[in-house]
């Protein structure tokens, strides 16, 4: 886990990244490398979060190769992006058919293990309940809650083309019979449920779940670009010999004139704290206090005592004051808590962007810290780097895993 800033003006833009990585289930390692430069002399920078790897092969090492193969000045900002975006294309024969495949079987064993464990959950409550519990009913739950997640995964941004080939499904399918077959034994007789667990397999691979993906954050200025702009990809993987990726539209802001220049806040991966910071309120207790009063109003409706509670639909009512609240609240948040955070960054200089983005790095960091029933998943240095226009990309704070007083030749050979 991670968590990164990227703060936008007028004057540039910082970025700003910790140091901890999580390897397996408790092993936490507080060096890891997040933001690097894109180019040797131009004035872009990347940041990566979530996956380290993209299959077996490490960002690092990927960002690198791109850095020392494309070195030429770009028009914009985005054309970076799509630069990067081409160059990684390139290198797809990289990926063995093996490799894929594997890809794609961990991406649906991750989905199937954790549908098994609602299921289990579900039947569990059941008996608890003293509720009577067969085969006919460990099917029926099984039915209803593949479904509901089959409604997830169609919610998904689409990867592929409506047109898919019978061949790319039928790889998929085959990938995931056997994972059917060891998770859901249960299912052998049941035609019905298993044709919806070949669905969700596809859908795992053809739409973009959020499972173990990799963040790309590309921010700083093209060769015309007056004003700065940050482009965020989120990628997937490799399957059938494509690059699975689509573009955050929520965290992408493409500064073309002065006019409509957008100056912001920007969290990537761990964004809790930040946004409590931001927002005024943390995000999970936003949305107990909605659910909440939904659960409330609706209870409320079904008392018996009142007497026309059958004129109504007790579930859309509840619903659509709960959505109005949450409207109203968000609408609070915004005008008088972000927008006015906004305008003062609109102002801040370059040093400022630095220090700000900073400091809600070790926030987040401190806040972990001292969450009891948490891991640490944030911490570490605080590698941050703030880009403009007429100085570039300048290191503000930057951590190496080798002395420099050591290493005087890795330096002098950077830019040859």
């Amino acid at each position: 886990m991670t968590a990164e800033i990227v703060i936008i003006n007028q004057h540039g833009v910082a970025m700003a990244a910790d140091s901890a990585v999580t390897i397996g289930s408790q092993k936490i390692i507080n060096s890891a490398i997040k933001l690097f430069s894109l180019s040797r002399t131009e004035p872009v920078g990347i940041m990566i979060y979530g996956s380290a790897n993209l299959l077996n092969i490490p960002w690092e090492t990927l960002i690198k190769l791109y850095r020392k193969e494309n070195d030429s000045k770009l028009n914009n900002l985005i054309n970076y992006g799509e630069g990067f975006m081409d160059f990684l294309h390139s290198q797809l024969h990289l990926f063995s058919d093996d490799q894929q495949n594997d890809w794609a079987s961990n991406r649906i064993s991750d989905i199937f293990n954790y549908i098994i464990e609602q299921i289990k959950t579900e039947i569990i409550n059941l008996q608890n309940k003293g509720a009577h519990v067969d085969e006919v009913v460990i099917n029926t739950h099984a039915e209803s809650i593949i479904l509901e997640y089959l409604e997830v995964l169609r919610g998904n941004p689409q990867i592929y083309e409506d047109d898919i080939e019978q061949s790319l499904l039928d790889r998929i399918d085959s990938i995931s019979i056997k994972l059917i077959e060891d998770v859901f034994p249960f299912t052998s007789s049941k035609p019905d449920i298993r044709n919806l667990l070949t669905r969700v397999a596809q859908l795992s691979v053809l739409n973009c779940a959020p499972i173990n993906s990799s963040g790309i954050v590309i921010a700083g200025f093209g060769e015309k670009d007056i004003f700065p702009s940050v482009v965020t990809y989120e990628i997937y993987g490799v399957f059938n010999n494509q690059l699975l990726y689509i573009i955050r539209d929520d965290k992408t802001i493409i500064n073309e004139n002065s006019k409509y220049m957008k100056s912001d806040i920007i969290p990537y991966a761990q964004e809790d704290v930040v946004r409590s910071f931001l927002d005024g309120i943390h995000p999970e207790l936003f949305n107990y206090a909605i659910d909440f009063t939904e659960k409330t109003i609706s209870q409320i409706l079904s008392d018996p005592l009142l007497e026309f509670k059958n004129d109504i639909d007790i579930k859309s009512l509840s619903k659509a004051c709960s959505e109005s609240l949450k409207q109203e609240i968000q609408r609070f948040m915004t005008s008088n808590l972000l927008s006015p955070m906004i305008e003062m960054i609109k102002a801040l200089p370059k040093d400022e962007l630095a220090s700000m983005a900073e400091a809600l790095v070790n926030m987040t960091a401190f806040r972990r810290k001292m969450a009891f029933s948490s891991m640490e998943t944030v911490g570490g240095p605080v590698d941050v780097a703030v880009i403009s226009k007429g100085d570039g990309l300048v290191w503000v704070k930057r951590k190496h895993y080798f002395p420099k007083e050591l290493n005087t030749h890795f330096f002098e050979n950077y830019f040859k």
